[in-house]
């Protein structure tokens, strides 16, 4: 099993290049190329990556034998117009939406107010570890350019009609209380592709690995097949 970062998120690498959809979905391909063994991979992603995920299937079917993709997103849809109306103009602006990002939106206040108004269902188990580590790596050097690309739309897809053309099995994997994606997204999903079931998560928000990490585990031990072989990262 191996974990993978995307350019720009997490603890890769934040090249200071205008990467879109594409290349994400390409270097994904070229990663399981690399890491596979020449089998087909069953993937795990969730948000934005997972609809890159969707993509990559749609396109190289012999690289994927199944999908498990939480609460996916494939555009900057109507949750998330707040966001776009009062940030978006910043990403055209490459030295003020550095300072805005590192003076305002990565601030330890400021990442503990969104998780708890947007991403946890329950607020009360936001922890100081969760903002501390969020926070963190939101302050690394580079952090804004993938939010920022994000916010520029590079990141949209056609996410729904790669969906339908995905003939691998998929499951979606959702949590109730979600604010974005809503679990009324879920339900209109579900009969897209040809081979698709769905999972709720209870009394979980948009970030479910974080907030119920047990339910999510749960849910993953019950779709993921046991004989999976491990993979070495290097």
């Amino acid at each position: 099993m191996l974990a993978l970062d995307l350019i720009g998120f997490g603890e890769s690498e934040r090249p200071d290049a205008n990467l879109s959809a594409a290349d994400h979905i390409r270097i994904l391909n070229e990663f399981l190329r690399a890491k596979s063994g020449g089998e087909p991979a069953t993937i795990v992603a969730s948000g934005q990556s997972a609809g890159f995920a969707a993509v990559l299937a749609a396109q190289h079917p012999e690289l994927v034998r199944r999908l498990i993709l939480v609460m996916p997103t494939g555009v900057m849809e109507s949750g998330t117009a707040q966001i776009r109306r009062r940030h978006e103009w910043f990403a055209k602006m490459p030295v003020v939406n550095r300072m805005f990002y590192l003076r305002y939106l990565s601030t330890r206040v400021q990442v503990r107010s969104w998780l708890r108004s947007f991403g946890f269902a329950n607020p009360d188990k936001v922890s100081d570890e969760t903002v501390e580590v969020l926070s963190n790596c939101a302050q690394q050097f580079g952090a804004e350019r993938a939010i920022f690309q994000w916010l520029s739309r590079r990141f949209n897809l056609e996410f729904e009609k790669r969906l339908a053309d995905i003939s691998q099995p998929v499951t979606l994997v959702w949590g109730d209380k979600a604010k974005y994606p809503p679990l009324e997204r879920a339900y209109r999903l579900q009969p897209v592709p040809a081979q698709c079931s769905l999972i709720v998560l209870e009394n979980t928000g948009s970030l479910a690995p974080l907030e119920s990490p047990e339910k999510m585990t749960e849910a993953l031990a019950r779709e993921l097949d046991p004989t999976l072989r491990v993979y070495k990262a290097g």
